[in-house]
């Protein structure tokens, strides 16, 4: 199967548990939303992450490299 591209139905499960496991727990240190309110009245703020897929960044709208490479 390495001899091809998997396409979203074969990955799509293991992306789904992959992101419930790793944020498990995952909560905003109280005080963040007021912190960015601030700077985000003069600047437009971005999540700089290390990954390239839209499908791990849910709620963005970062562009996906599986998209760009087509």
């Amino acid at each position: 199967m390495l001899w091809r591209a998997f396409d979203r139905a074969e990955t799509g499960l293991p992306v789904r548990s992959y992101l419930a496991e790793w944020n498990e727990g995952v909560r905003h240190r109280p005080g963040v939303g007021e912190l960015l309110t601030g700077p985000a009245a003069d600047y437009r703020l971005a999540v700089v992450s290390n990954t390239q897929d839209a499908e791990l960044l849910p709620g963005t709208s970062a562009p996906s490299s599986r998209k760009a490479a087509r």
